[in-house]
């Protein structure tokens, strides 16, 4: 029996210590060990794309607020262009144009008078700066010092309110508070309460040809420097 016995021991203990066995038990921590590299290159992989789908969304949205803005300046032309007094919400007619005299509606004829009560006739230069940049910004996809051209398109708009409210007369289609609206009212009242006539003069046309630079970044200066060159020669 212990030959037999042997025999059945030293069989287990080959098996046990079988090379092929121990390859295979050797195998498994590997197999799992790619598995999670390959999770890891998948999540990688997931982690870089992310950025390019978040850019793609950037410039989806710079693309798209430039066209809207145009498309605004669009409508807004036109409904400048036919104000009436008499369209609502002006109180200054009773009752109200039905329908309404401006060329875009209701719509337009409230987004005129608004801007033609606060901004009077600088809503022209307003709206003609406002139009220029959209389309730059459509066409070229970036606007240079955005900061110094607005300051600049502050003061040429408040310049032009208040020199049209100090120019102007109020007329039977204009608005009671003049051609200058509020924002050309104030201003101009207090330059000539402060200034003399021709102070208010220099004021104006100085601030209104620096606010012209910062809102051209000097590009009238360089147009007139090309423009005396080429009469030189």
């Amino acid at each position: 029996m212990r030959p037999l016995e042997t025999r059945r021991g030293g069989g287990c203990k080959g098996g046990l210590d079988d090379p092929k066995l121990s390859s295979v038990n050797d195998l498994a921590p590997r197999l799992k060990g790619r598995g999670s590299d390959m999770k890891h290159d998948t999540a990688t992989c997931g982690s870089m794309a992310s950025p390019y789908g978040s850019r793609a969304v950037g410039l989806t949205r710079s693309a798209v607020l430039p066209t809207v803005a145009l498309l605004a300046c669009v409508f807004l032309w036109p409904a400048l262009l036919t104000f009436h007094v008499g369209d609502w919400p002006s109180p200054n007619q009773h009752p109200h144009n039905n329908p309404a005299a401006n060329a875009c509606g209701l719509v337009g004829a409230w987004c005129a008078y608004h801007l033609r009560h606060f901004l009077g006739d600088g809503t022209y230069l307003l709206l003609l700066f406002a139009t220029l940049a959209a389309l730059l910004k459509v066409v070229r996809g970036e606007i240079g010092s955005i900061w110094e051209r607005v300051f600049g398109l502050g003061l040429v708009v408040a310049c032009t309110s208040a020199s049209a409210h100090l120019i102007c007369d109020p007329g039977p289609r204009s608005m009671p508070v003049g051609h200058g609206g509020l924002v050309g009212y104030a201003l101009g009242d207090l330059l000539t309460g402060n200034l003399s006539r021709v102070g208010t003069i220099i004021v104006l046309t100085s601030s209104w040809v620096v606010g012209l630079i910062f809102a051209t970044q000097g590009w009238i200066l360089k147009n007139t420097s090309i423009m005396g060159r080429a009469a030189q020669a």
